[in-house]
């Protein structure tokens, strides 16, 4: 059985970074020197256990999250080991929502990332307590001061430095824990840190130094602690991690440990500061969602709350069992052959079996409890972000946002018979990832599949192949564009006879500052008696399904507000389905008014070019129509920061790295969208098809 430890003896913690911080490296030795594998998993020879995916092998890099359980020091540990590539963002997003601390992991070489930001703010979203590993800090060019100053710097943080990297003859030797003023070192080339010894002479001011800062930090929250530092009194180890893991607990102090996870240094360390000072279920005393029946907010302390809850987190299909869905447990237990309510489609589910989960392999279980993850096989109704409960408690607890995609890429079956194939698959896919979509053209007949980069519809394309063995044909990639309106429009009239009879609706359509998002607002000031809650509900779905698509060329409409202001009729019997064709009339004629225009997705990016090729580098970045921010000297390199219209940016990779000799690199994140210039706008209608 799953979770059979107390709560307190739990921990569900996540390992979060930029590509190729060392994430996954770290994660398979946290599984080795914990004893949950017999083998180190190695990125660079596709030998990973998390990584099981041949695209995750084969690219080393993470493309799903996986779900793992391992035990130390009396502790269970539940670890969600996340990607770290910009393209799958939902995935880290999915996997924060359900855990209750996370280990985020930095180069200490380059110190925070963009997509280090990225995580970092989701984590902030939803409130996660954090540790911080700096990793990499064998290589050339590692300053684990830098990169603690930078998380300061970029984050707004009190970073503290708990243990410091140790050098002898310039190779990293092992960490210095700064409370105890223990060198940790190892014992064997191949073993994590395990002997301790004296501090040498050439570190101690370095270590006294960091140590005052670590103890202030921590004793400064505390008065007790606090006057028996001043009194010179001895802190006790205990009393001192209590307080701290307090601090961490309300986000006032973030722990820094440091090392190498490729050379085994600091994977103990880094197990004890998970245990030490990261939340358990225990620790989470409040839930948010919403009670379906009435549609109100509420609040929930799991800890006192009796009955099952649960939050499906990730969707997979299985080969035997159609689909697994991945499930949190907050309160209660879950038995197999359990009935569970959908919270969400409102429907019954029955739990046909459980699973606990080790990357793509898993191990059947009679129960699971509050605190852990598991696997569900049985649910028809469930999707991503959907809550589960008994039935008479039903709760929505808050979900995540659906990031949209930027990039879409035309394809077809290269045989015919493959196309009702393709299409079922395709269906799973955008199933399992929400942040995937797909179409029909109207005009070409063509699947358009819709992504968040280039490598991720290249791996949609590459798992048809090999998964689906469906041998595809696809175009080039393209920019997914958006629509908007860049004028506000009043008082247009939708109007509609026919046999049904007749109805005119009255509306406004107003641009937005954050074109994100589409707004309707009933503002319906005379026969409101008339209207029966039913009439109104179903106008108002009309009217946000009308806000889905622009005029322009069919790519989705973003930033509209529409505000329906007046219903002409003469009759006491309202017909909804005439008046929801009069105000599709009135829709579409408002935004061909409201001067609509065409938006296309600008990308933050943060690009590292050695210096001696740093012009042609600049000049080649400034021709694609980069707004450079700012040029930061570290090093021999120089790093160039600012936002750049995506579609400029297909394989510039491959030209950045022939400017440099193969040593510049590019980061890319989606910012926002902007307006296209209307020259630019122009042309890409004209030339408009799929």
């Amino acid at each position: 059985m799953v979770g059979e430890l107390s709560g307190p003896a739990i921990r569900n913690i996540g390992f979060i970074a930029h590509i190729d911080a060392g994430k996954t490296t770290t994660t398979e030795r946290v599984l080795f020197f914990t004893g949950k594998t017999h083998k180190i998993g190695e990125v660079d020879y596709g030998t990973t256990q998390m990584d099981w995916m041949d695209q995750e092998r084969e690219r080393g890099i993470t493309i799903q999250s996986a779900v793992t359980t391992t035990y130390y020091k009396e502790h269970q540990i539940n670890i969600i080991d996340t990607p770290g590539h910009v393209d799958f963002t939902l995935e880290v997003e999915k996997a924060i929502r359900v855990l209750d601390g996370l280990v985020v992991i930095f180069d200490g070489v380059a110190g925070v990332q963009p997509q280090s930001e990225t995580v970092w703010h989701q984590a902030d979203k939803f409130n996660v307590p954090r540790l911080v590993c700096i990793n990499k800090l064998d290589r050339a060019g590692a300053d684990y001061v830098f990169a603690i100053d930078d998380i300061r710097k970029k984050f707004s943080v009190d970073p503290v430095a708990v243990n410091i990297p140790y050098y002898r003859d310039e190779k990293l030797y092992g960490v210095i824990d700064l409370f105890t003023r223990n060198l940790l070192h190892r014992e064997d080339e191949g073993g994590e840190l395990t002997a301790t010894s004296e501090l040498p002479d050439d570190i101690k001011d370095e270590v006294e130094s960091r140590r005052k800062i670590l103890i202030e930090s921590v004793v400064e929250n505390n008065e007790d602690l606090l006057a028996l530092y001043l009194e010179g009194e001895e802190i006790s180890q205990d009393d001192f991690k209590a307080t701290f893991r307090d601090l961490v607990l309300s986000r006032k102090l973030i722990p820094v440990l440091t090392g190498s996870a490729l050379k085994n240094v600091g994977i103990l360390p880094l197990l004890d500061g998970i245990v030490d000072f990261l939340p358990s279920p225990a620790d989470i005393a409040s839930l948010n969602g919403v009670d379906p029946r009435n549609n109100e907010r509420v609040n929930i302390n799991p800890l006192e709350h009796n009955s099952f809850l649960g939050y499906v987190f990730k969707i997979m299909k299985d080969p035997f069992l159609d689909k697994l869905s991945f499930v949190r447990i907050y309160s209660g237990s879950l038995k197999r052959g359990q009935v569970i309510f959908n919270d969400v489609s409102r429907k019954k589910e029955k739990v046909l079996k459980i699973f606990q989960m080790h990357a793509n392999s898993k191990k059947e279980i009679e129960e699971a409890f509050a605190g852990n993850f598991v696997g569900i096989a049985g649910l028809k109704f469930s999707k991503t972000a959907d809550t589960l409960s008994t039935p008479d408690f039903p709760l929505v607890l808050d979900v995540i946002e659906v990031p949209k995609p930027v990039i879409s890429l035309a394809i077809e079956p290269r045989s015919n018979k493959d196309y009702d194939k393709l299409i079922s698959i395709l269906e799973d896919y955008r199933f399992e990832d929400p942040s995937f979509a797909f179409r029909e053209s109207e005009e070409t007949g063509q699947l358009i599949i819709y992504g968040m980069g280039e490598l991720h519809l290249e791996i949609i394309l590459d798992r048809l192949f090999r998964e689906a063995k469906i041998d595809v044909k696809s175009g080039k990639p393209r920019v997914s564009f958006r629509e908007s309106i860049s004028e506000a429009v009043y008082g247009i009239r939708g109007k509609v006879a026919n046999e049904m009879g007749s109805a005119e609706i009255i509306i406004d359509l107003e641009p937005l500052e954050d074109n994100d998002k589409n707004r309707v607002e009933m503002s319906l000031k005379k026969l409101n008696d008339k209207f029966h809650r039913t009439f109104v509900r179903e106008l108002q779905e009309a009217a946000e399904n009308l806000l889905s698509v622009g005029v322009l060329s069919g790519y989705p409409l973003m930033g509209v507000k529409l505000i329906i202001r007046e219903l002409v009729t003469g009759s006491e019997n309202l017909n909804v389905t005439l008046y929801k064709m009069a105000l599709s009339n009135g829709v579409m004629n408002g935004l061909q008014r409201g001067n609509p225009v065409m938006l296309e997705p600008y990308m933050k990016f943060e690009l590292y070019a050695p210096e001696e090729y740093f012009g042609d580098v600049f000049n080649s970045i400034n021709s694609k129509g980069a707004t450079v921010r700012d040029v930061i000297p570290k090093g021999a390199l120089k790093i160039i920061k600012g936002a750049i219209p995506l579609s400029k940016m297909f394989k510039y990779t491959t030209e950045l790295r022939s400017l440099t000799q193969g040593r510049g690199n590019i980061n890319l994140e989606f910012m926002e969208f902007r307006p296209l210039p209307p020259g630019e706008q122009k042309e890409l209608l004209q030339g408009y098809s799929f």
